[in-house]
């Protein structure tokens, strides 16, 4: 017998999780101006999760200009609105590390096959910042690669390139999430000036900046919640954070905007 089939749109997947984990919505050291800010980027990103695309766009867009443009800095004026995607694109890579990394260090599959490791990684407990610092000491070491299946050993292998050439791998990254996020500006434009809801590119730009701009939001949103970092302040320590990444005296990759 046939069975109902769920006809409901798939879209993008959008989370921000870190405000829930902090135990932050409306309280904090800058509740009155930064929190306020991101709470209504956060409704303006809202139709992400159940509109149509072009409201999810012009949604999605204005979320991250609210947040990560600044119209009264001579120099955001000459660059243009479209900083604000490479801004969220910096945000994005360079939370990226510590967290595959930490998400790595708790695989199963993967402290089965080195018993060292594990012991290190069973000391450190939930400090993921240990965790991950243990974790690309590990990969320093060049082990060999242990027999995971294809996906546990796809990670293991882009986490050990990242550990090999950090700054080569971070701007790599970086320039796709920067792309994707400009064409989702583009994507705005076309939208909101030129009047189309029908591009062609529309639905493919936004099924891949969509869960970029949760992922920026959630950067946002921890910095905020954990130390009351506003989102510019928290977009340039990212840019420079990529820049020295690979220098003795900057940050290692355990300490990147880490969660």
């Amino acid at each position: 017998m046939a069975q109902p089939q769920e006809l409901q749109r798939g879209d993008p997947a959008v989370t921000v999780q870190s405000l829930e984990k902090a135990g932050v919505l409306y309280d904090g050291p800058m509740a009155a101006g930064d929190g306020f800010r991101l709470d209504d980027a956060l409704e303006l990103a809202a139709p992400l999760t159940g509109s149509s695309p072009s409201t999810a766009v012009a949604g999605a867009w204005a979320a991250l200009e609210s947040l990560l443009f600044c119209d009264t800095d001579e120099r955001d004026r000459e660059e243009g609105r479209a900083v604000a995607a490479d801004r969220a694109a910096a945000l994005v890579a360079a939370g990226w590390p510590r967290a595959e990394l930490t998400s790595l260090s708790y695989r199963t599959a993967l402290l089965d096959v080195d018993a060292r490791l594990r012991r290190e990684l069973e000391r450190a407990g939930n400090e993921n910042r240990v965790r991950v610092e243990i974790l690309v000491r590990w990969l320093r070491s060049r082990p060999s690669l242990p027999d995971l299946d294809p996906a546990d050993l796809a990670v293991l292998e882009r986490m050990r390139e990242l550990v090999d050439h950090p700054r080569q791998a971070l701007g790599r990254v970086n320039g796709y999430l920067r792309g994707a996020l400009r064409r989702l500006y583009r994507q705005r434009n076309i939208v909101l000036h030129g009047g189309s809801t029908r591009s062609i590119a529309l639905r493919a730009s936004l099924r891949t900046a969509g869960p970029l701009v949760g992922a920026a939001l959630d950067r946002v949103a921890h910095g905020y919640a954990a130390g009351g970092a506003g989102p510019l302040d928290l977009a340039s320590r990212a840019q420079l954070a990529m820049t020295v990444v690979d220098d003795p005296e900057g940050w290692g990759l355990h300490e990147l905007l880490g969660t």
